[in-house]
């Protein structure tokens, strides 16, 4: 069985040599000491006969059968590892199969609700932090966060975080509509958001952030976009997602954007929406339906220039919900386990 090695450094004093001054040896030196835990269990390889196409499924489907949920607790940093290890074959598997092992897991650990905490703060960690995960898969996430929220065993002080995450996520999901919200525009005015019937790219930042400054001006000099918008295809929008009611110092950061971009302060929408990324970009069909999110520029272009040369206008999406990774590599057959990162 393969071991996780984590390096813990620990500082050990040494006596000086005898003559200090002369030789000029430091008394402090770090001492790497390395202790290996052993995996929560015996990570699954493929057999033989397993066609290559087919093993992502068969690992997504078998990788938790020696995972043993009578346990009362498990380590937290080995649970992630276990996890993170089974988001390798989730990168190539079918959505149905993947989801489909989703819910056996958590079938199996519904009636443990300290295991059913453990294993979402695993899928957090892994799919959804967007400070630790690899890749971001919202349709695989919800379910967890399902389960945990309406399971009555687990302690209510811990499910408030988690249902406001579940709450982001369906709000946000790819293919629904954007729940409607208003703002104030740029001199100050109510307003409620519309895309006008037209293809929208939402930028939600700060005026005051560089990357949403950056953002801004790729945008505004893309020459894609600004054809688009000139035939009256696309329109843009920015929008400050969690303003505070009483501060107006924002329109000074706005004065100078584009007269044909919708501009404006809202409240709270971070609170409503996954807006995992500072910028965070949505395109929206023209009927309000969330197409990308969380997205860049140069994706969403990609995307535009696909959709407005087919009538479909379906959301752009990889594999199980959202996987923001450019690593498809696909898994060998026996999994090896990577160094854990905390």
């Amino acid at each position: 069985m393969s071991k996780i090695k984590i390096i813990l450094l620990s500082l050990t004093m040494l006596a000086p040599a005898a003559a200090e001054a002369q030789d000029n040896q430091p008394q402090e030196q770090e001492e790497k000491q390395l202790l290996v835990l052993d995996p929560l269990f015996e990570y699954p390889s493929t057999p033989d006969e397993i066609e290559w196409k087919d093993r992502s499924n068969w690992l997504m489907e078998h990788f938790w059968d020696n995972f043993d949920t009578n346990q009362n607790a498990v380590g937290q940093i080995q649970l992630n590892h276990a996890f993170k290890t089974w988001c390798v074959p989730l990168r190539l598997a079918d959505k149905n199969v993947a989801l489909e092992s989703a819910h056996k897991l958590i079938k199996r650990v519904e009636k443990n609700p300290t295991l059913l905490l453990q294993l979402t703060k695993a899928a957090e960690y892994n799919i959804y932090d967007p400070a630790t995960a690899e890749i971001w898969a919202d349709d695989f996430y919800i379910p967890f966060l399902e389960a945990l929220v309406s399971n009555k065993k687990v302690p209510k002080l811990q499910k408030p975080r988690y249902a406001m995450q579940l709450e982001r996520l369906k709000n946000s999901a790819l293919g629904a509509q954007l729940p409607a919200f208003s703002y104030r525009d740029r001199t100050g005015l109510p307003a409620k958001f519309d895309t006008g019937q037209k293809y929208m790219i939402v930028e939600f930042g700060d005026p005051d952030c560089n990357e949403c400054q950056m953002t801004r001006i790729e945008l505004k000099l893309n020459d894609v976009v600004s054809r688009y918008i000139n035939e009256g295809k696309l329109g843009i929008a920015f929008i400050l997602p969690d303003a505070d009611p009483a501060d107006t110092d924002w329109m000074e950061f706005v004065s100078d954007y584009p007269d044909n971009w919708t501009v404006g302060a809202a409240e709270d929408l971070d609170t409503k929406l996954d807006l995992k990324l500072t910028p965070s970009l949505y395109l929206l069909s023209p009927q309000g339906l969330i197409l990308q999110k969380n997205s860049d520029v140069k994706s969403v272009v990609l995307a535009l220039e696909e959709l407005l040369g087919s009538a479909a206008g379906e959301p752009v999406e990889k594999s199980v919900g959202v996987l923001d990774t450019d690593d498809t590599a696909a898994p060998s057959a026996e999994i090896e386990p990577i160094q854990p990162t905390e």
